[in-house]
């Protein structure tokens, strides 16, 4: 039955042939919706895959029953039933068609994410800014992992020169955050903390590094590495993931704290700990302090 999570509900007619299907564990009052949209063969998955079999291409049929898929996670079904209504030409003035899309795009192979890829600021429009540079990242950085079959443990740095040239030419908006993400999970699987920390310094600068990045670069460092020159890169990036921050985390001024005591500031690592708890203590998180 080609199950690709659990919980997975299948429903069957009473002759033993399959419906429809539903996902993931819920509460009665919706659990009782999801078995209405089984003995209903408007909402029945496959009853639906049945008549776009027999030769249904209504866009609007088309369109429900990509979500439909998409909610079943068949991902090639999706992939197929979007590709076939976007055929349709439906308008990205309207936002109805903007989520939809947004929706049902699963990867750089689908329509939909050259759609998004021409038109961002469309999308931005019924789309978290942050949320859809993330969703297209993650295609982008899927796809290209997949091209080279995750060969970045052979890269020398001619390559990784190379290869990021060449990614920044085709992805201009995301290649430096692919080429960290890949340069950090290599360097960090090969304990190679030299060239993990040089990845970050020429990544730190970029306008889409976050404070938690940061923070978890620098954590890294601190359980993994005792050279003192690496540990000082760790303790500048820890101290710019909250210094100019009004609210300042607590958690990173830790792993600040933490790094400044393992290079041997005792005192000053005692200071920011206290600030640290200070700080968390205000957030009303005082019992992990006792």
């Amino acid at each position: 039955y080609n199950i690709q999570a659990y919980p997975t509900y299948l429903f069957f007619s009473p002759d033993g042939e399959l419906v429809h299907l539903e996902l993931g564990s819920s509460e009665a009052d919706a659990f009782l919706v999801k078995a209405a949209n089984a003995i209903n063969p408007e909402t029945q998955y496959f009853t639906q895959v049945k008549k776009y079999e027999a030769g249904n291409r209504e866009p609007e049929f088309l369109k429900k029953l990509a979500i439909v898929a998409k909610n079943a996670f068949d991902q090639a079904a999706t992939s197929k039933y979007a590709k076939a209504y976007l055929a349709s030409k439906p308008s990205l003035e309207n936002k109805e068609t903007l989520h939809f899309i947004y929706e049902t795009t699963t990867s750089s192979h689908d329509e939909g994410f050259s759609i998004m890829m021409s038109n961002p600021a469309k999308f931005e429009t019924v789309v978290d800014k942050k949320e859809l540079h993330d969703a297209l990242k993650g295609f982008i950085s899927i796809a290209e992992a997949e091209k080279i079959d995750y060969a970045f443990q052979k890269f020398d740095n001619i390559q990784w020169k190379t290869y990021s040239a060449a990614l920044a030419t085709q992805y201009p908006d995301y290649a430096d955050e692919i080429i960290t993400d890949y340069k950090t999970s290599t360097f960090r699987n090969k304990q190679d903390w030299k060239s993990y920390a040089l990845a970050v310094d020429q990544y730190a600068t970029s306008k889409h590094i976050t404070n938690a990045q940061l923070n978890d670069f620098a954590w890294t460092i601190f359980k993994k590495c005792d050279d003192k020159t690496i540990l000082t890169a760790a303790a500048a990036w820890s101290k710019q993931s909250f210094e100019k921050e009004a609210k300042k985390n607590p958690t990173y001024m830790d792993t600040y704290a933490n790094l400044l005591y393992k290079l041997g500031q005792k005192e000053n690592a005692l200071l920011w700990e206290q600030k640290a708890m200070a700080e968390d203590i205000a957030l009303g998180h005082d019992t992990i302090w006792e």
